[in-house]
C-alpha cells in the first residue's frame, strides 16, 4: 500500500502506554519518516527524519528521550514542518526546533519551566508578550528567616513561534533583596 508519505514499513506501533501511535514510512527516495498521533490532544503530525528538523528531534530529544526539567526533551510533534522565507520550525510539546538558510542552522527551544506559559497553567495570561519572566519556588514563604522558602528559579521565556521557550535561567531568592543576576549563585 502507496500513500503520499510512502510505503508503511511496518504496522502501527503503540507508545506511551498505549497513549500514542507511530507510524514508520519509507519514502520514495529510500529515508524513513513517521507520523505521531496521541490521545492527549496533540494530533497527528509528519516528522520528516531527512530535514534537518526532524533529523534533530530524533537525535536529541524525542518524546523517548528525558530532559532537563521534562520527563521528554522536546515530547510529541504538535504541528507540521512550517517554513516562511528561509526559516522553518517544527513545534512539539515542550519546545520548538528551528532551522534557517541564512547561516542560524538548527536550533533546538527547549521549554522546560516555560510549558506553564503555553499550557494554560499560569496563573496570569502572557497575552503573546515577545518575552516573559517567571519565578517559581519550591515551596515559597512569606517569612524573611525561612533558607528553603524564599529561593528558587528565575526563568527568561521567549515567544518562539508562538510557543514560549526557555532563553536562560537563574537560582533566585525571593523578598527585599529581589533576583539574583543571570550567572549568579545565591551564596555569592
Amino acid at each position: 500500500m502507496n500513500s503520499a508519505y510512502g510505503i508503511p514499513v511496518r504496522d502501527e506501533a503503540s507508545l506511551s502506554g498505549g497513549q500514542a501511535v507511530e507510524q514508520l514510512f519509507k519514502t520514495p527516495a529510500g529515508k524513513f519518516d513517521a507520523m505521531y498521533w496521541t490521545n492527549w490532544g496533540t494530533g497527528t503530525h509528519y516528522v520528516n527524519f531527512g530535514g534537518a528538523i526532524g533529523s534533530y528531534w530524533a537525535n536529541n530529544g524525542n518524546f523517548r528521550t528525558g530532559g532537563v526539567d521534562t520527563p521528554q526533551r522536546y515530547g510529541y510533534p504538535t504541528s507540521e514542518e512550517t517554513c516562511t522565507n528561509g526559516r522553518c520550525y517544527q513545534k512539539s510539546q515542550y519546545g520548538v526546533v528551528t532551522w534557517d538558510n541564512f547561516g542560524g542552522g538548527t536550533i533546538g527551544h527547549e521549554a522546560q519551566k516555560c510549558v506553564a506559559l503555553n499550557n494554560g497553567r499560569s496563573k496570569y495570561s502572557p497575552q503573546g508578550a515577545r518575552q516573559v519572566a517567571l519565578a517559581l519556588a519550591p515551596r515559597y514563604s512569606a517569612y524573611r528567616n525561612d533558607p528553603v522558602g524564599s529561593h528558587g528559579t528565575f526563568y527568561s521565556c521567549e515567544n518562539t513561534y508562538g510557543m514560549y521557550t526557555l532563553k536562560w535561567k537563574t537560582t533566585a531568592a525571593y523578598g527585599e533583596s529581589g533576583f539574583l543576576a543571570p550567572g549568579k549563585r545565591i551564596d555569592d
